[in-house]
């Protein structure tokens, strides 16, 4: 799992910066540019989420939650975020007969940077959202509160007929220290959500 995150982690981080060539004078296409593409720019972002957790030392499980990101700037956005899921692991193992509480609940908050995309649909061009984030907070796990940090990103689908509206495609690598029998241990998990974002408050 760790080799996965690694590799996830570089791409990530690598996300905001990717650089498009394009034909022509260094004209970028409206379609990649927040103040001339067609998408409306947004302050808040909503999103409830679901998906699959992929547990570095606990077996895959689900993940259900929430998103609240406030935009700065098109570019740059602040979010909070609460996540749960239930821990999963082989009954027979120490990890798993040290379990009392399932319950994993995630309290996080960080920046995410944002950069316009878009693609080439079957009748016309599909505009979205390319993000990074990155943040921390605290995480609840077997009864326990502990500290948590992430490394994410993902892609919002933009729709052009109804702007209020995007289809979110969220990844996060989850790293914390995970107390077992014997103490604890680094821990590096891997989330995959979708979910609709509902936009409010257009930027001028």
């Amino acid at each position: 799992m760790r080799s996965w995150f690694y590799s996830l982690s570089v791409f990530l981080t690598l996300l905001p910066s990717l650089l498009f060539a394009f034909p022509g004078e260094g004209q970028l296409p409206a379609s990649l540019d927040f103040d001339h593409r067609h998408s409306d720019n947004f302050r808040i972002e909503m999103t409830p989420m679901g998906g699959e957790y992929f547990g570095d030392k606990l077996n895959h499980t689900f993940i259900v939650g929430g998103d609240f990101q406030f935009n700065l700037i098109p570019s740059l956005g602040i979010s909070l975020n609460y996540d749960y899921s239930q821990a999963g692991a082989d009954g027979t193992s120490l990890l798993g007969q040290s379990l009392t509480n399932r319950n994993m609940q995630f309290l996080m908050g960080g920046l995410v940077a944002t950069k316009p995309a878009a693609y080439a649909g079957k009748n016309e061009t599909v505009e979205a959202d390319f993000y990074s984030s990155l943040g921390g907070g605290l995480l609840e796990f077997n009864g326990n509160g502990s500290g948590v940090g992430y490394l994410g990103g993902g892609m919002k689908i933009r729709f052009k007929k109804i702007d209020w509206i995007a289809w979110r495609i969220d990844v996060r690598g989850i790293l914390y220290s995970m107390p077992n029998p014997s103490g604890s241990d680094f821990a590096a998990d891997l989330s995959l959500m979708v979910g609709p974002t509902f936009l409010v408050w257009p930027m001028p």
